[in-house]
C-alpha cells in the first residue's frame, strides 16, 4: 500500500518511474497511457507487431509498479 502526503508527491513519483523506464517501454507507455493511442495505432506508428506492443505495455507497467514500490 502507499502512503503519500500529497497528489504532488505521487505525481512526481510516476513521473520519475516513467522516466526510468527503458526507451522501448516508456514509449509504449506514454502513447498508450498519455496519447491513448489503440494498441493498432501504436503498433503502426512504432512498427511493432500487436503483441510486441502488448508485452512491453505490461513489462513497463510492472517495472513502473517496482518503482513505486520501492
Amino acid at each position: 500500500m502507499f502512503s503519500y502526503y500529497s497528489n504532488n508527491d505521487l505525481r512526481l513519483d510516476l513521473i520519475a518511474a516513467i522516466h526510468s523506464l527503458p526507451d522501448k517501454y516508456r514509449a509504449v507507455i506514454l502513447l498508450r497511457d498519455l496519447e491513448e493511442l489503440s494498441i493498432g495505432e501504436i503498433a503502426d506508428k512504432l512498427l511493432l507487431t500487436r503483441m510486441a506492443v502488448k508485452s512491453r505495455i505490461h513489462r513497463g507497467r510492472l517495472m513502473i509498479q517496482e518503482y513505486m514500490a520501492k
